[in-house]
């Protein structure tokens, strides 16, 4: 199944399902949005190699608080889960000791000099597949996530894998770390949203991603800076008119590398 396919089941199980549970119309539209921001955040995996393709598996579990998305690649798929009820880490001091208990440096700082300050954060749990579905590794990633004026970022750790070059990647050295800055258009759409053969040859070469799932046409940039520093992998993430550009996004990858270890 391809993207555009995948969206549209996902938008359409979420509606379909999230009518059959007893709970309030705000509280499912938290966990739409939980769901389809995690499938956002599989397409930066796809972007560097690491998942060639997506596939449905379960969006229906979400209604019990559980994102679950698929991915098959050359070595194996990856599948990752959270609950979207559940907040492992409330304030930042909840992060101490998670270096030695994950197994990879973990590192996070209360308040950036920008304004964005900590708000929440969660483990998630992933499981490598092979070809035949089977796990073959499993290990965590932490996702922290920042506010400032209703503005969100967020901030992702996991242990470093192979590394993919980035032709789009603004690359800046920090003391010997690379710091990779690139902007992506996106263009949230409904599920029965017909894009253009303009749109489609955009996204053909890369240069635009449709997402299936919203209530209309959305346009919006995603900033992004990578890094990997102690050998782990750090993805600082922002949209809208309101995210940091480069020049911000340095300056707070460099006050997260200037942090302790927890």
């Amino acid at each position: 199944m391809n993207r555009q396919g995948f969206d549209r089941l996902l938008q359409e199980t979420l509606n379909e399902k999230s009518g059959q549970v007893s709970m309030s119309e705000q509280k499912k539209q938290e966990i739409r949005s939980r769901v389809l921001a995690q499938t956002r955040k599989e397409d930066i995996r796809m972007q560097f190699g690491f998942k060639k393709k997506v596939v449905f598996v379960a969006a229906a579990m979400c209604l019990f608080g559980t994102v679950a998305v698929m991915a098959a690649g050359k070595v194996s798929g990856y599948y990752s889960s959270s609950r979207a009820d559940a907040i492992d880490y409330e304030r930042i001091e909840d992060l101490s000791g998670e270096s030695e208990r994950l197994g990879f440096s973990v590192k996070g700082i209360e308040a950036f000099d920008n304004g964005y300050r900590f708000d929440t954060g969660h483990k998630v749990e992933v499981n490598a597949c092979d070809d035949t579905g089977n796990v073959v590794e499993t290990f965590q990633e932490v996702m922290l996530r920042y506010r400032k004026d209703g503005q969100i970022l967020n901030l992702t750790l996991e242990k470093a894998r192979a590394e993919v070059a980035n032709e789009k990647a603004v690359v800046i050295d920090q003391d010997g770390i690379a710091l990779k800055y690139w902007e992506d258009p996106y263009m949230f759409v409904p599920p029965s949203y017909e894009p253009t053969e303009e749109e489609r040859k955009a996204e053909a070469a890369g240069e635009l991603y449709i997402s299936y799932g919203t209530d209309q046409v959305e346009h919006t940039i995603y900033h992004y800076i990578k890094w990997v520093e102690d050998g782990t992998d750090y993805l600082l993430f922002a949209s809208g008119d309101g995210a940091p550009g480069q020049e911000e996004m340095v300056s707070m990858a460099r006050q997260v590398i200037g942090s302790e270890k927890r």
